[in-house]
């Protein structure tokens, strides 16, 4: 991430989400369009129908429960590899990759989807604008069910321990939200120990020589910026989106980097 190059990236996924007001339904002619846009790196054509649920919680709910809402149809233009996909739906576009090899790339084709969209099939605006990174970090002194993870990421985000007591820290798990000093801007940071499976594990996206289950510390950080109540609602403007991703990008970058020991770096990440 960055200028600084990592030969053992932990970056297991990485996304950027435009949610946009309702649209209608994409025609065949404007697939089409999309299709010949995207065609480049993006050859494989597919779609699928997804069931939206609502959670019900709070007050007037006797437990955490769901309702079915609708189908939406997710149209995914995806590289012959299937390690990077731009995904269309009536609320929202989507660009991501379990293959990362930079920013600059990644922005790239974030440009090129948001483009083609406006070109073929143009949206009402822009509501929120989504970056999200999720890393798996795994160490060669990975035990089949805990590490001593203090030799390797940041104190302030290990759990304690009480060996007194005989307490041995195995799953942890954390949540931080950031404000920025930007209105309608969050950084949240989700991270802690796990033992067991991946957290991205195979879908849509192929992921490339996914381990197996064991150890690992989880980096999962999400930069948004979203419309204030009472804001008007941007048009969907390419430089504004990418200016936007550029800003958003920074604190996501130097929050993982902040979380990492120099152990780390030299030992697992080869830089």
């Amino acid at each position: 991430m960055g200028p600084v190059t990592y030969r053992n990236a932990p970056l297991v996924l990485a996304l950027v989400e435009v949610k946009h007001p309702q649209a209608p339904p994409l025609s065949r002619g404007e697939l089409a369009g999309l299709k010949a846009a995207l065609v480049k790196t993006l050859p494989l054509q597919s779609s699928e129908e997804q069931l939206q649920v609502q959670i019900a919680v709070g007050p007037g709910a006797s437990s955490a429960a769901t309702s079915p809402q609708r189908v939406r149809t997710v149209h995914r233009f995806l590289s012959r590899n299937r390690t990077i996909s731009v995904n269309f739906t009536p609320e929202s576009f989507t660009i991501e990759t379990t293959s990362y090899d930079g920013w600059k790339g990644f922005r790239e084709t974030l440009a090129i989807a948001a483009a083609a969209l406006k070109d073929v099939a143009p949206v009402d605006g822009m509501q929120r604008i989504g970056l999200r990174y999720i890393d798996e970090i795994r160490v060669p002194d990975g035990g089949a069910t805990s590490v001593d993870w203090s030799q390797w990421i940041h104190g302030d985000l290990i759990a304690p321990s009480y060996p007194d007591l005989g307490l041995d820290p195995v799953q942890q798990q954390a949540v931080i939200q950031y404000r920025t000093d930007r209105p309608g801007e969050t950084v949240t940071l989700r991270y802690g120990a796990v033992v067991g499976p991946p957290a991205v594990g195979e879908g849509p996206l192929a992921r490339p020589l996914t381990p197996p289950s064991g150890p690992y510390f989880l980096l999962d950080t999400d930069a948004a910026w979203e419309v204030i109540p009472g804001d008007p609602v941007p048009e969907l403007d390419v430089d504004f989106l990418l200016g936007t991703a550029d800003r958003l990008h920074q604190p996501v970058k130097t929050l993982f980097e902040s979380a990492l020991t120099p152990r780390l770096i030299a030992e697992v990440l080869d830089v």
